[in-house]
């Protein structure tokens, strides 16, 4: 299992535009590679934190880069 603390943004000339998100995720290994589970959700804004509509479910096979 993980916890992630996620930030990040998309413009190339602002830092105070950060947006980060906290999560949780499982790790499997399987015949074909790393399977991977995460949940994620909005932090640090003005929204409820356990909303279902702010979730984001991310599953994926392979090595991350």
């Amino acid at each position: 299992g993980v916890t992630f603390l996620d930030f990040g943004n998309v413009w190339t000339d602002e830092i105070s535009g950060l947006r980060y998100a906290l999560g949780t995720g499982l790790r499997f290994d399987t015949l074909i590679g790393p399977a991977r589970l995460d949940v994620g959700v909005p932090a640090f804004e003005d929204s409820d934190l356990f909303e279902w509509q702010n979730m984001q479910i991310h599953i994926s096979i392979g090595h991350a880069f």
